[in-house]
């Protein structure tokens, strides 16, 4: 297949395949299994599977190994249980059903699925016969909620869609009749009509529904159920997820089906659908064993794990009847990629590749940076509008030696070259074709300042050449343009002479520097389309996006349409990674990943505190600021309103994104972190609890509120001192180069869009003065520095955007340890306590670039293999026409997995050299450039040489300040460090194999971070103390008072049944409780499963039910009060057996305790109201988790009641 061919391949209209009906397991060729992803009818068989599938053992996360015509595949069901599961209605369907009975065995698998509706397309739970103890073996992990909530979006979209159109086609359709149908205002409804129409079509792919018959058509419940199905899948946000660890001893490969996630897209699934990609997501343990080194044939030493990982990943893998293979690596997840069932012939992983970035185009690529470049597909972005070809300028830079040409003489660049339109920058070189000259290239960027050009056309460095031509010169322009035969963007070129009176000739340049890296304009009316597309009511000045194989930053154009409407984008060389080949009128979507926002005030970290401290800024700036925010946080945390201390710890960033499960991106989440208490739906965090007592109604002075509070307290400020420090005269931004090249060499604009100035409280809109700019990493001297920010008329379009001169010899951000323009945020710092004393580094103070070009040297290309001889694209293209070629991407991929990651030893090492020696030595700049190297060393493909490796380790080891250190124990810490919270970044801070603590070097409290400490430790214990003079009140009656009227309900013999069920169950699950509160342990919490199941599952209402059958008043109470009743008595039950020094209720029925306090709450405040009775209301205040806890409830007590 050629590659217009793959090109011109049209995807059906319905990404979603229809159910399955195979033949038994059966398969194609082996040469089938290596160039196609799905199954089809030839008559070879799957072999016997290498484990016994009838031992339950192999269901708890193993994987199964089969051979397929020989040639290994991994299994994740039996034969049987898989045909069956590739009948279910849909992909979601399946992979919740799969999911649910992973660990179950194939004959209760097969049962399970055997009861399921097969019509329902929203059916994603099991229903479960009676099995006995098979029930336990369920994954209990509930499907997110927030899919059946996207779900009921995606429906009534698509319902609102569907009858905005019926009613546009319906009044269309009776104007057919009348003699003036065809006006002016008439056939503009025809054409929304048919825009509509056409746009509904292609978003939600209505197949089913005929454009001749919409009107007439009737959609059953069954028909959109599907339809709204498929809608999720070809819009991308559904993932599906498996999680990879290992057993305890190291020799197994366990697997854990994650519940079907919601998030955003990115270019490839929304593409071929959500399905089409399976994610298999390393643990972090995982990914340390992996790094001990590839296995090899000769190599008898090898990692277990490391050959079991390497095996796992190059098979292909089995799931509901289709074959899926490992395509990309990104970061800690390899995604797996197998062809939509919806097309004629299937898509190989070759072809998805030759879409994406044809290896013919590329072929003196490096394969590590094609790799990355691949990548980009995978980030997470949002689609907005679509570009055409011919709406695409490709660009070249801006130089630190670019020059300056006038409008006039651009216009006629621009004609000669045949663009079509004005480009902001030209490309071109002085040549003379009779003595066969070309000289430098040069990029002319146009002016309209007559001043910079001496009223002359154009500017042009002199030069021997120029000097020896008379009267006139001919310089040879190009731009790069979009061929409509070839599908590429191809280089045009056109002479002009001008006369040497019409140039305004200045000196040559020493330096050629990029001042645009990652940055280029776009038409205001596509920002403005972008916009509308996002729903927003601002337009941004910045687009952080994803183009074909570009990507950087796209500002709003400086320019002004020549035509009202005009839609174009710049694309500069610096953005372009990858040649690419598109048809003339092929939609090119521009994915956009961010967009600048409202600036906020920013913050310092541990990297930039230390920099700033060596440029001259004092200790006391920084410990000041501190003091300020801990009394801010001693007067809000000892606030004695309810409401107002919820709303402080609900904004404490941390439990904010704990309450909504947004885990950091390189975490995976272990299997029992659900963040709830699986029965009682006790939020884990503690500052969240919190919160959530309070919003129910407790006092601050309630002994629960008291005891989370306290311990809130402690994680809020071990937060605060973890080396992020507020600043309120600073932010952070995105920043850009200066379109208008209006701004002065070191000069920056800054204009803010509602900014409130801390000292005043008045609106803060243009900051002018100096200011120091930092960016992340931050190592070096030159890290951070001072500019100054001015006023420019020409800039006033751009808010919430730094803008950099694009003038002088190096670009603002190149001085910031070697950043661009592609995305990158900067801290403004204008505080004048910051600003006045800082004093910005000279280039002697600073590492050398000879040097640093040195030290990359140090590493070397991992795609190096044998198969790769070149190492770059060339040998992809002479593997395809042998065959191998996706067996060679695959390698080169995965090989990076088993790369040793030194960033975290030498973000160690750094550390102790700036402890010890400070920021400005030649050895802490040293291991600073190795360490931010090692930082992005897995994405570039590379690592670090071992030769390199054993001669920094013996550089470092031979420092005479920690010869008194056992170095082969671990590296000795800063003492500072021991207030860093470790699980923020286990890769930077993992103990070394058999080390069971950190050592720490002396203490050096001159050190800013040591002051740091120093002041945290002592408002760390202002506020702890008082909060420990916090008086707890005496137990809570409204706890307890729904079980005391039940007891004096009780007349003679009726009710005692119940009484004495739930006094049994409360009590054999307190001693439970007590059993493992009196013993001392650190995980406690963890260890209350046997309080939980007598309390909740003997303790179920059907259990209670069967006990009391005797009983009429019981069985009477337990009717009419129902599952929520009966939850709320059994807790107010156990709230009247609590001990003084425990919280037994609440760790055993939270929600319902809260609910309890809620409804007394609101009964109290009814009362001085007027009110006198609202027995048997559900309490209007009642907390979401409330609503939430009881689905979850409801859902487990199904499986418990089988």
């Amino acid at each position: 297949m050629n590659k217009q061919e793959v090109l011109a391949r049209k995807r059906k209209s319905d990404v979603e395949e229809p159910p399955i009906n195979l033949k038994p397991f059966t398969i194609g060729s082996v040469e089938d299994l290596g160039h196609d992803n799905t199954f089809n009818n030839h008559e070879s068989k799957v072999g016997t599977s290498s484990t016994n599938v009838n031992d339950s053992t192999n269901f708890e996360g193993s994987f199964t190994l089969s051979e397929v015509n020989g040639k290994t595949c991994t299994t994740l069901f039996d034969e049987k249980v898989d045909q069956k599961l590739a009948k279910l209605p849909n992909s979601i369907v399946r992979w919740e059903i799969g999911r649910s009975i992973f660990k179950c065995p194939p004959d209760v698998q097969e049962s399970i699925i055997e009861t399921h509706p097969h019509h329902d397309h929203q059916q994603f739970t099991v229903k479960v016969p009676a099995m006995g103890t098979a029930i336990e073996m369920l994954d209990s992990e509930g499907i997110d909620p927030r899919l059946l909530i996207l779900i009921q979006t995606t429906e009534i979209e698509l319902s609102t869609d569907r009858t905005k159109l019926l009613a546009n086609l319906s009044k269309f359709s009776s104007e057919l009749g009348k003699p003036d149908m065809v006006n002016q205002q008439q056939e503009q409804q025809q054409r929304t009509t048919s825009n509509d129409l056409n746009r509904l079509d292609k978003s939600f792919k209505l197949s089913n529904v005929s454009k001749s018959n919409l009107v007439e058509s009737n959609i059953n419940d069954k028909k959109r159920s599907a339809e709204v199905i498929k809608v999720l899948l070809k819009r991308g946000n559904i993932r599906f997820r498996i999680n990879l660890s290992f057993n305890e001893d190291k020799r197994c490969l366990k697997k854990k089906l994650k519940p079907c996630q919601i998030g955003d897209s990115n270019h490839w699934q929304r593409n071929y659908g959500s399905n089409c990609f399976l994610q298999i997501k390393l643990s972090e343990n995982l990914l340390f064993e992996s790094q001990k080194g590839k296995p090899t044939k000769n190599n008898k030493n090898n990692n277990v794990l490391s050959k079991l990982l390497w095996d796992f990943l190059n098979n292909p893998l089995i799931f509901a009847q289709k074959v899926y293979k490992a395509a990309i690596l990104k970061n800690d997840t390899v995604w797996f990629f197998t062809s939509p069932s919806d097309l004629e012939k299937p898509i190989t992983l070759t072809d998805l590749i030759e879409k994406d970035m044809p290896i013919e185009l590329n072929q003196t690529m490096r394969i590590s940076k094609f790799n990355a470049r691949l990548q980009l597909s995978l980030s997470s972005t949002t689609p907005t509008i679509n570009f055409k070809p011919y709406q695409i300028r490709r660009v070249p830079d801006i130089m630190s030696t670019s020059l300056v040409i006038s409008t006039s003489f651009m216009e006629k660049i621009s004609e000669s070259l045949k663009l079509g339109y004005l480009p902001s920058i030209i490309e071109g070189a002085h040549h003379d074709s009779n003595i066969g000259y070309t000289g430098q290239r040069y990029g002319w960027v146009m002016c309209n300042e007559r001043d910079r050009l001496g009223g002359k056309l154009i500017q042009i460095r002199e030069s021997q050449q120029t000097q020896m031509c008379h009267d006139s010169l001919r310089i040879l322009f190009q731009a790069k343009v979009y061929d409509s035969k070839k599908f590429e963007w191809i280089e045009r070129q056109s002479s002009i002479l001008i006369l040497k009176s019409q140039i305004h000739f200045i000196k040559m340049s020493t330096t050629h520097t990029l001042m645009t890296d990652g940055a280029a304009a776009i038409s205001l009316q596509a920002a403005i389309n972008i916009k509308d597309s996002l729903g927003l009511k601002v337009l941004p000045a910045v687009y952080q996006a994803r183009i074909m194989k570009a990507k950087g930053l796209w500002y709003l154009s400086s320019l002004e349409p020549k035509q009202k409407g005009e839609i174009w984008i710049e694309i500069r060389d610096s953005q372009w990674k990858a040649e690419v080949s598109y048809q003339p009128n092929e939609d090119i979507p521009f994915n956009l990943c961010q967009f600048s926002r409202r600036a906020k005030p920013g913050h310092l970290n541990r990297q930039t505190i230390p920099v700033l401290a060596s440029r001259h800024v004092p200790v006391t700036t920084f410990t000041k600021l501190l003091e300020q925010e801990f009394t801010s946080v001693l007067e809000s945390l000892t606030d004695t309103n309810s409401l107002r201390l919820a709303g402080t710890l609900e904004d404490n960033v941390q439990a904010y994104k704990k309450a909504n499960k947004e885990l950091p991106k390189n975490e995976v989440q272990d299997d029992h972190d659900d963040l709830y208490e699986k029965y009682s739906h006790r939020p884990l965090n503690p500052i969240w609890e919190c919160a959530q007592l309070l919003k129910s109604g407790f006092e601050v002075r309630d002994r629960r509120v008291i005891d989370r509070l306290v311990i809130s307290g402690q994680l809020i400020l071990d937060g605060m001192i973890n080396f992020k420090l507020g600043v309120p005269c600073s932010t952070s931004v995105y920043a850009m180069p200066d379109p208008t090249g209006t701004l002065k060499e070191d000069e920056v604009f800054l204009q803010l869009s509602r900014f409130t100035n801390p000292d005043t409280n008045l609106p803060l809109q243009d900051i002018r003065g100096e200011c120091i700019i930092a960016r992340s990493p931050c190592v070096h001297p030159c890290d951070a520095r001072k500019v100054k920010a001015v006023a420019n008329r020409n800039l006033e379009k751009y808010d919430d955007v730094l803008i950099c001169s694009v003038l002088g010899e190096r670009s603002l951000l190149d001085y910031l340890s070697g950043g661009d323009y592609d995305g990158d945020t900067v801290t403004v710092i204008w505080d004048p306590n910051f600003t006045q004393p800082f004093v910005n580094a000279e280039p002697t103070e600073c590492i050398s670039e000879k040097q640093l070009k040195e030290y990359d040297k140090y590493f070397k290309d991992n795609t190096k293999l044998p198969s790769l001889p070149n190492g770059t694209v060339s040998d992809f293209v002479t593997l395809k026409n042998k065959g191998s070629y996706e067996e060679a991407l695959r390698e080169s991929q995965l090989v990076t997995l088993f790369q040793t990651v030194d960033f975290g030893r030498y973000s160690q090492m750094h550390k102790v050299l700036e402890y010890l020696y400070g920021v400005g030595d030649q050895r802490t700049q040293k291991f600073g450039h190795i360490y931010v190297k090692c930082l992005d060393a897995a994405k570039q493909g590379i690592s670090l040489v071992a030769k390199a490796n054993k001669q920094l380790k013996k550089e470092f080891e031979s420092l005479p300040e920690l010869r008194k250190y056992n170095l082969t124990a671990g590296i000795p810490l800063p003492p500072w460090t021991c207030m860093v919270d470790p699980t923020l970044d286990k890769l930077e801070w993992r103990l070394p194999d058999g080390q069971e603590k950190r050592t720490y070097l002396s203490k050096k409290p001159e050190h800013v971070l040591e002051a740091f400490v120093a002041v945290a430790d002592q408002q760390k214990a202002r506020l702890m103390n008082s909060l420990k003079e916090l008086e707890p009140q005496a137990g809570d009656s409204s706890l307890t008072q729904r079980w005391t009227e039940f007891q004096k309900g009780i007349i003679g013999g009726s009710g005692h049944a119940l009484r004495e069920f739930l006094n049994g169950i409360v009590k054999r699950s307190y001693v439970k409780y007590r059993e493992v509160i009196d013993k001392p342990s650190k995980r406690r919490e963890m260890d209350l499963t046997a309080a939980w199941k007598i309390f909740h599952i003997e303790g179920s209402l059907k259990n209670a039910k069967k006990a009391v059958i005797e009983d009429q008043y019981s069985s009477m109470y337990l009717t009419a009060s129902a599952a929520h009743g009966y939850c709320l008595l059994k807790a107010s039950a156990a709230a009247s057996i609590m001990g003084s020094d425990d919280h037994f209720v609440f760790h055993m029925s939270f929600t319902e305790v809260c609910n309890l306090k809620t409804a007394a709450v609101e009964y109290r405040h009814l009362l001085g109201n007027g009110c006198k009775a609202i027995m048997g209301r559900v309490p209007k205040a009642i907390t979401p988790e409330f609503n939430e806890a009881m689905r979850v409830k409801k859902k487990l007590a199904m499986c418990w009641e089988i």
